[in-house]
């Protein structure tokens, strides 16, 4: 048989959209339009603050004069799963002029930042591995560890790449090694440490990645940015009254209903459920977003003009697959007894507690305001 040419990826989006109503069409294109606006936190001022920093010393570097053995090189996003550290690391590379696409002399586009997520199981080959993949390097088959890293810096160096993100980083450290940590640990910094080509370095994902980057060799090069709950520390300008999570998510709520969907607010979207949408995605801010939006597209579906309470029950139900019977949403009380990640299993069956242990199944933690995760 023949081997068939790769398919590009817009022949395919093309495909698909041939296939649907012009209605279906516009509903999928006006609720990309929703999911591709940003809401803004006090941390993002942070992130923007040290990839500046990136940008200022990347700028200032001369291949001729010694290295500078203090700057910060690598910056860690840590925080649970859900809390938004991937959409913000989005946005703040996508509106950062000199992370963007370019056209040298001779007219190759250069690419300035490489982003890759770890692999799992992750194995310092492994992460070497990855990285070239990323950068469409084709690999031999028999490479060695060494060997990749090595190729790895060299290619970073010829494609003129001096911003590299890995996501999902907590990979790295999950099922290592002591050796194999260290090796790893090594690695990242000959990345960072290349005396002709300046790379700087993001790793984001959860916990234990603080610990990697707590690794002798990583916690004087790294500067770490922590995503925390919703409500789980005062805003640092006190900008917010009151209970500042049912505060700062009820304007965000709104900023997606009305700024970015063209929806109204109902009177039904009150304090009690935002409180309950708080509750619903584990007080984690960019699963409490999705699941507005989610809300917004059942608006959309319904063709109405403002999003309801019952919106947010479908946005639920459709979200954690719960029976209709633990729907946060829906609930006259006992509602907050009822944990987020757990809500669709009708109810916990006896022997399902010794396969967990068997397995090591741990609950996922849900923040109450004042609690750390």
């Amino acid at each position: 048989m023949q081997k068939q040419p790769q398919v590009k990826v817009s022949a395919m989006v093309d495909r698909i959209r041939s296939t649907l109503s012009p209605e279906r069409l516009a509903g999928a294109d006006r609720m990309r339009a929703v999911n591709m606006r940003y809401i803004g936190l006090t941390r993002d001022a942070k992130i923007a603050d040290e990839l500046e920093l990136f940008e200022d010393q990347i700028a200032a570097y001369d291949p001729n004069a010694p290295d500078v053995p203090d700057e910060k090189r690598i910056l860690g996003i840590v925080g649970p799963s859900g809390t938004g550290k991937t959409r913000a690391l989005v946005q703040h590379t996508r509106m950062r002029p000199t992370m963007q696409a370019w056209f040298d002399q001779y007219s190759y586009e250069r690419r300035p930042l490489l982003w890759m997520n770890a692999p799992s199981p992750c194995s310092p080959l492994a992460l070497g591995l990855e990285g070239l993949h990323a950068l469409g390097y084709p690999v031999a088959k028999n490479i060695r560890e060494k060997q990749a890293w090595i190729l790895f810096r060299a290619q970073l160096k010829h494609y003129g790449v001096p911003f590299v993100v890995i996501d999902e980083a907590q990979h790295i450290i999950e099922n290592a090694s002591r050796p194999e940590l260290a090796k790893i640990s090594d690695a990242l910094k000959n990345v960072v440490q290349m005396p002709d080509f300046p790379v700087r370095l993001i790793l984001a994902g959860v916990e234990p990645l603080d610990k990697l980057l707590n690794l002798p060799q990583l916690k004087t090069r790294s500067k770490p940015i922590e995503f925390t709950p919703i409500g789980s520390e005062p805003p640092e300008d006190q900008y917010f009254e009151g209970d500042f999570g049912v505060t700062m998510l009820s304007t965000s709520v709104s900023d997606v209903i009305v700024k970015h969907a063209g929806l109204k607010r109902s009177g039904e979207i009150d304090d009690n459920l935002i409180s309950r949408l708080l509750h619903a995605s584990g007080r984690r801010f960019g699963v409490a977003i999705q699941l507005t939006r989610a809300a917004v597209r059942f608006a959309f579906h319904e063709g109405r003009g403002a999003v309801f309470r019952s919106h947010f029950e479908l946005a639920y139900a459709a979200s954690s697959g719960c029976a209709a019977q633990r729907n946060i949403f829906t609930l006259d009380n006992r509602w907050q007894e009822i944990l987020p990640d757990e809500a669709f299993l009708a109810k916990r069956r006896d022997h399902d507690e010794p396969w967990e242990t068997e397995h090591k199944i741990e609950q996922r933690f849900v923040a109450k305001r004042g609690e750390r995760p």
